[in-house]
């Protein structure tokens, strides 16, 4: 199923991007920056907007999806959350990546928000970014079930 190419290919860049965790760069001056950017992105989201999320989106991760499928992938996996009833952001990390065939080398973020939904279900949701001069700029979003 073409969610769970994109989902694996979500997972695997998170992977690579963590590998590389050790090294060194700069610092980003506000982490609340990237919050205030992940929630104008989730509301972008669960209005689904995805298609100026890809128009936005760097380089190579347009190069990796047609606009239609970022579109589709996207629509299909948020649609696993369902409506939701409360969220929260649970932690803001910066990942340095050295870069891979799947990723530039560069300062990549994740945001992690538990979710409820009106079901009573949660969720973890990850928002993930790369810096690109000096603007977060969003890479994937990858929810995950049953997370308390």
């Amino acid at each position: 199923m073409q969610v769970d190419r994109f989902r694996c290919m979500a997972a695997g860049l998170l992977l690579a991007i963590a590998g590389a965790a050790g090294a060194q760069h700069p610092q980003v001056d506000d982490p609340g920056e990237l919050l205030r950017t992940a929630r104008d992105v989730m509301r972008q989201i669960d209005e689904d907007r995805t298609a100026v999320l890809w128009d936005a989106s760097p380089v190579f991760v347009q190069s990796q999806f047609q606009k239609a499928t970022y579109v589709d992938n996207m629509r299909n996996a948020r649609g696993t959350v369902g409506s939701v009833s409360a969220r929260e952001w649970m932690s803001v990390a910066r990942v340095p990546h050295a870069g891979s065939a799947e990723a530039p080398a560069g300062i990549y973020a994740n945001v992690v928000f538990l979710t409820q939904n009106t079901g009573g279900k949660f969720h973890r949701e990850r928002l993930s970014f790369k810096l690109e001069a000096g603007t977060w700029r969003f890479t994937g979003y990858t929810p995950v079930a049953n997370a308390p």
